[in-house]
């Protein structure tokens, strides 16, 4: 008999706590073995019950969410975390993803995808094998403003296999709009910005949008100020000069 994968979930609100549990045992092949919703009881349950997975929310109650995962992950390094989010914006996606968490995912994320996302999550291998992001700073310097314009093959510069099309759209995505966001931004329907973002996925052979995002920023086809992770530079405050009169 296959053994159950095991999940801790730390989350601050009781009620969508209880919902995930719920969802997350109605897989007979996923068993919830610890709930709570402090970071201090995480740490607790994480050495009591030893989990494959945790999925993490970004917004307990005691501990910053970033350094509970960090602290997970320096603890228990075979431990598998999920980072559980308002929405996909970049720099909390990255935020989650540089803590240690092997997956970001959004709370309007279906329950069918939640499923995929902790199986698919449980069957990868150790984390030193899986790529990791660089270092903030290497990635502001590694990566390259991407142009507006089209190239004469119709590709976006810097060996990216997205048209310039797809890179808008993805972003645009990588700043957490919706489709219908995108589609309304660009003057395109949402069912549209759907079809570019399955070619941009299979192109890139990732599984969802946070991944696509995640690939591009590594290889430079998005910057991180397009992104979102790095806020514009304040403007420089005017000064209004006078002359005086000669007397």
């Amino acid at each position: 008999m296959q053994q159950s994968i095991t999940v801790l979930l730390a989350e601050r609100e009781c009620l969508f706590r209880r919902g995930l549990a719920a969802c997350l045992e109605g897989d007979h092949r996923i068993r919830v073995i610890a709930s709570v919703g402090l970071a201090h009881a995480a740490l607790t349950a994480a050495a009591e019950c030893r989990p494959d997975i945790a999925v993490v929310g970004l917004t307990l109650l005691d501990e910053p969410a970033f350094g509970l995962i960090a602290e997970l992950r320096r603890r228990f390094p075979a431990l598998k975390i999920i980072g559980l989010g308002d929405r996909a914006a970049g720099d909390v996606v990255l935020g989650t993803l540089d803590a240690g968490a092997r997956k970001f995912i959004s709370r309007d994320i279906s329950e069918a995808q939640l499923l995929q996302t902790v199986i698919r999550v449980a069957q990868e291998g150790p984390l030193s094998e899986r790529p990791r992001l660089m270092p903030r700073a290497t990635t502001l310097q590694m990566t390259r403003q991407v142009r507006d314009h089209a190239t004469t093959n119709g590709f976006a510069p810097g060996g990216s296999p997205l048209t310039c099309r797809e890179l808008e759209i993805l972003r645009n995505i990588s700043t957490g709009m919706t489709n219908a966001e995108v589609g309304l931004a660009l003057g395109i329907s949402p069912q549209t910005v759907k079809n570019h973002m399955t070619a941009i996925l299979r192109k890139l052979g990732v599984g969802d949008r946070t991944e696509a995002v995640v690939h591009a920023l590594r290889r430079g086809w998005l910057s991180i100020q397009e992104a979102g992770l790095e806020p514009p530079m304040p403007a420089m405050p005017t000064t209004s000069w006078s002359i005086m009169p000669r007397r």
